[in-house]
């Protein structure tokens, strides 16, 4: 699967989830999709830190509520997601 196609499949589910067409509107989720890939794929140290802060601690931090969704706030907030 090339990159393309994951982030056009999550903008897409994105799309869906926020009661939007699919089909028609998942251009405007390109961007939160590509955070959610960066937030999976390869957390910038900004991204980790903002987690680790949101959670009150490295001690599995990634099984506590607001870790994933703080990475990608902080992908989003910190201007991390170039499209290619």
């Amino acid at each position: 699967m090339t990159d393309e196609t994951m982030i056009e499949r999550v903008a897409r589910t994105l799309s869906s989830l926020a009661g939007h067409d699919a089909d028609a509107d998942w251009t405007v989720f390109e961007t939160p999709a590509r955070a959610v890939i960066l937030a999976i794929r390869e957390p910038t140290r900004y991204m980790l830190d903002a987690a680790t802060v949101a959670t009150g601690g490295r001690d599995e931090w990634l099984l506590k509520d607001g870790a994933w969704q703080t990475m990608i706030d902080a992908a989003l907030a910190g201007d991390l997601i170039e499209p290619d």
